[in-house]
Parts: structure tokens; sequence; C-alpha cells
């Protein structure tokens, strides 16, 4: 399933990783430097509304639910599709 989210354009199952190994990394004793020095990326668009797959990913990630709230509040809305399902059914 992510394979094929991905494969469609959708990154959001990568930043699930990226918030993943974020919280790991904050709970090792690492140099402190490095850490704040690390560039966040962007936020995907569509980060509030995941779908089951990537929520089961979450889950299974352990990604915090704070992280994902954040990280939600700060994700601009998915692009709209109805112009994509339109071209496509009049293809």
């Amino acid at each position: 399933m992510y394979a094929t989210e991905l494969a469609a354009g959708d990154p959001r199952s990568l930043y699930l990783a990226w918030l993943s190994a974020l919280a790991t990394w904050e709970l090792q004793d690492d140099d402190e430097e490095e850490y704040q020095a690390v560039t966040e990326p962007p936020v995907p668009a569509g980060f509030a509304d995941l779908t089951a797959p990537q929520r089961a990913l979450a889950d299974y990630l352990r990604v915090d639910a704070d992280l994902l709230s954040i990280a939600a509040q700060a994700s601009p809305a998915a692009p709209e599709r109805t112009a994509t399902r339109r071209r496509n059914s009049n293809s």
C-alpha cells in the first residue's frame, strides 16, 4: 500500500518515518548541536487526513500522537482531485 501511495506522489508515509526517527533521535543522548542542525522536511499537504494504511504505519512506527497532531496543524490542505477525476473519466 505505501509503495502505491508513494508512486502516486504521496509523501505522507515518508514523513511518518521521519517523525518516528525524530522521536527515536530525541531519546538518545546524541550531540544536541547536531540534532538542532538537522533541517526538518516540509509537512506534506493533507497530513491531517491520513489514509488507513498511513494510520496503521504511524501506529506500527509508534509515532507520538502529539507529533502527529502538531504536524497535522502545520500541514496545508490536500489539493482537490476532482479535476483529475474528470480528466480520467473523459479519456
